[in-house]
């Protein structure tokens, strides 16, 4: 080796794309379940849309529930089982 000639680092190691973590996954989900209590829906129900059901009428698992018809919807399914453990929690948390 010279004077002139120079030392080259390394090339840098490139960075593997992260996924988002599960808690944020989690997180999200709940949001659309905000305000929903033993005796009221979730904050964006309305009139022509319920949160759980995705139809109009309230499918609130302490009101009514799904329909037979929805009983067989895999989306309503999982969005009342997800309604029901988020009022299990704050039950458990309110003992």
């Amino acid at each position: 080796m010279t004077e002139t000639d120079e030392v080259k680092a390394p090339p840098a190691k490139k960075r593997p794309k992260r996924r988002p973590a599960p808690r944020l996954a989690a997180a999200q989900k709940a949001d659309k379940f905000a305000g929903l209590t033993v005796k009221d829906c979730c904050a964006a129900c309305d009139v022509d849309t319920c949160v759980i059901s995705g139809k109009p009428y309230c499918a609130h698992p302490r009101k009514g529930g799904l329909h037979p018809a929805e009983m067989s919807d895999h989306g309503a399914l999982t969005r009342r089982k997800d309604a029901e453990k988020r009022l299990r929690d704050q039950l458990l948390r309110a003992e």
